[in-house]
């Protein structure tokens, strides 16, 4: 419960601002919503990988966390960094080069490709703040203190994103280009939460590890 019920809060707030993102498109017409939702598909290309590495960083990190390697748990994560970094930016080579050959493939509509093409600077600016903030929350999974989660989803997407979204695009009529420029913001603040915790954690684990295994001498002594 103690570790399930923050990343599930987590989950569900992140995928929850998307779909506002979707409700408040689909306010400006079909259009808007139609290209809202293609470039969503094609921006699954980056998401899927980052995620990937996220999941290879989060074992790599228990393994060292259970052996109290502190070093180790900050160079996997490092490592981990560089690689989603170096994937963002291959994406985003993608996103800038190919993004119409990509939409053309989904629709034939004129105004929604042209739409769509709308949504590429901000797509793919998005691309560094969703790669820092997966990696660093996966290693913060890791090591099993996932409490922050909890907090850091609820300011980053709910505290930020969501005013921002309505903001950009009906305050400032942005309409959907509004929508994902506000991905940007709450991304960026996640990525700069985690990783204050995960900096946090570290140093907790320097302290915890520092000190000698406490053994339980009611468990039972069982041999093979």
């Amino acid at each position: 419960w103690e570790t399930s019920y923050p990343m599930m809060i987590q989950s569900g707030v992140e995928c929850g601002l998307w779909t506002l993102g979707a409700i408040v498109s689909g306010w400006f017409g079909k259009v808007q919503l139609a290209a809202y939702q293609v470039v969503n598909t094609i921006s699954q290309l980056g998401f899927m990988i980052y995620l990937s590495f996220g999941v290879a960083i989060s074992i790599r990190v228990a393994n060292f966390t259970g052996a109290r390697d502190v070093e180790g748990v900050r160079c996997a994560a490092r490592a981990g960094l560089h690689l989603n970094l170096l994937m963002a930016t291959l994406s985003s080579l993608i996103f800038i080069f190919f993004t119409k050959a990509l939409v053309v493939l989904f629709t034939s509509n004129a105004d929604v490709i042209a739409n769509a093409l709308s949504l590429i600077v901000p797509l793919v600016l998005y691309q560094y703040g969703d790669a820092v903030q997966i990696t660093l929350a996966n290693a913060l999974k890791g090591t099993s203190y996932v409490n922050p989660l909890f907090w850091i989803s609820l300011i980053a997407y709910v505290g930020v994103g969501a005013p921002l979204l309505l903001g950009l695009a009906c305050g400032f009529d942005l309409k959907n280009v509004g929508v994902y420029y506000s991905f940007n913001g709450a991304l960026v603040a996640c990525a700069i939460l985690v990783w204050i915790a995960f900096n946090k954690t570290i140093r907790r684990q320097k302290v915890e590890f520092g000190r000698p295994l406490e053994v339980n001498q009611n468990a039972p002594n069982i041999e093979f």
